[in-house]
């Protein structure tokens, strides 16, 4: 049994059984992050790949663009509440870097299956609250499904044996943080350094990636189907790499040669213009040399495999096969009909993962606010909060502008809200940027106003008495 000092022997019980958690996957998550960077190498080769390719360590990236292209289609742009003021939540977030880590942790999600994110208070020189986001390589927790939140969270920020490059035991090296009911409790070398309260009961959520009932924590983006393909496509390409070498050469065969023919370099011989051939004069009936060229092999086959593979691919993760660099190009540019059709599955892809997301990054945004001002009630303001996402369509301005002229003129009020200028793709500073000019434009026109010479006399004026 692990022995640190500081802690009870359940807590102690507790860490070992989440630490066997994280163990568990951790093979697997090995394996999903060497296809996503693109380190993952076949051991069992194609018995037709020549000795000298067996070390050329072919990969693939087609599992990364599988995870990139839906993560570029995920993007929080922001908060919104029915208020205008957020209560110096937007501070907040601003300190931490929200929205770029966000970005960064959310490509974890859907590499590993899922990605934690806890909020603490913040030490000397930091926010006055701090988020951290925690890959599943590092975390892991015990899952509550009738109040689908963590009853325990455990987030190793270092690995024992780390420093030294050898096996270790967090018995005397290593740290993590234990996550319980209303408490954190730090343990740095074996001992607990830190234990302090939480306003929150368990300030963890997480970010899984096609979760179901009977799997909270989801699926990885980089399926088994995923690395099944990904493996076929690079034996493919081993393939055809190995025999690359006879598309260039000619076949030839020659009967009956002299044997002071073939006293050249095979590689001179091919480079020579004119090659002659001696007759032979030992062979009886045919001293002449009689030369026969047969048609080459042909890549053909490893292409067409290639397409199929990368088909299937597309297939299994909703991206267009054009994505994977497989295939003939379209001379010109498809209609913008075309595009959002071709792409419709990973569209809606995209909007189920926001949707799935949002909850989480409003409790973040919260609970970012209450630790920071040592609350446990929240205002009014920020229980309505909501996240607000990039549109996952990629629409592009004219035809975001043109469909918001459409509904202005259906819905006159609209063009008073301060949300049509979302809909036209501008981000959060940009929109703040340009609600802060409409505001000065307005306050300088009633400052116009006041000022001018006619201001605030009667609309009749007596005539003078002569």
């Amino acid at each position: 049994m692990m022995r640190i000092e500081g802690l009870t022997s359940e807590e102690t019980r507790l860490v070992e059984v989440l630490l066997k958690q994280i163990q568990e996957k951790s093979r697997r998550n090995r394996l999903r992050r060497s296809y996503m960077d693109g380190k993952h190498v076949l051991r069992m080769l194609p018995p037709t790949a020549p000795p000298y390719l067996r070390d050329l360590r072919t990969v693939l990236g087609w599992p990364a663009k599988a995870v990139e292209l839906l993560d570029r289609r995920i993007r929080l742009n922001g908060f919104a509440s029915e208020h205008a003021e957020l209560s110096g939540v937007e501070e907040l977030l601003a300190a931490n870097d929200y929205f770029t880590l966000a970005a960064q942790a959310q490509i974890s999600a859907l590499v590993h299956s899922t990605v934690f994110a806890t909020v603490t208070q913040g030490g000397e020189g930091e926010p006055a609250s701090m988020v951290s986001f925690v890959t599943a390589e590092n975390g892991s927790g015990l899952w509550d499904y009738r109040r689908r939140c963590f009853t325990s969270f455990l987030a190793v920020s270092q690995w024992p044996g780390k420093k030294t490059g050898m096996g270790g035991s967090f018995d005397t090296e290593g740290a993590f943080t234990l996550f319980t009911d209303y408490q954190i409790i730090t343990v740095l070398d074996g001992v607990v350094v830190d234990r302090v309260g939480s306003i929150i009961r368990m300030p963890v959520v997480q970010f899984p990636y096609k979760p179901r009932l009977d799997r909270p924590f989801g699926s990885s983006r980089i399926s088994r189907a995923v690395m099944s393909l990904t493996d076929s496509a690079v034996r493919t390409i081993i393939r055809s790499e190995g025999t690359a070498d006879f598309y260039g050469a000619p076949w030839f065969m020659i009967f009956g040669p002299d044997e002071d023919a073939f006293s050249q370099d095979s590689w001179q011989m091919l480079m020579n213009r004119v090659n002659a051939i001696p007759d032979n004069p030992d062979a009886e009936g045919n001293a002449r040399a009689d030369v026969k060229q047969f048609s080459q092999a042909s890549q053909q086959p490893h292409v067409e495999q290639l397409q199929v593979l990368a088909g299937l691919f597309a297939g299994e993760t909703s991206i267009p096969v054009t994505s994977l660099g497989v295939g003939l190009t379209q001379a010109n540019p498809t209609s913008a009909e075309a595009y959002l059709a071709s792409r419709e599955d990973l569209i809606a892809e995209a909007e189920d993962t926001q949707a799935n997301w949002a909850s989480a990054h409003k409790k973040l945004a919260q609970w970012l606010w209450q630790v920071a001002e040592n609350s446990r009630e929240l205002p009014t303001e920020l229980q309505r909060l909501q996240p607000v996402w990039k549109d996952a369509r990629f629409t592009s301005r004219a035809a975001a502008a043109d469909a918001t002229v459409k509904l202005v003129s259906v819905f006159p009020w609209m063009a008073e809200s301060d949300a049509v200028i979302e809909t036209l793709g501008f981000d959060s500073p940009m929109t703040r940027r340009l609600l802060a000019d409409k505001r000065r434009g307005a306050g300088m026109s009633g400052l116009r106003e006041l000022l001018s010479p006619g201001h605030g006399e009667p609309a009749g004026k007596p005539e003078q008495e002569e």
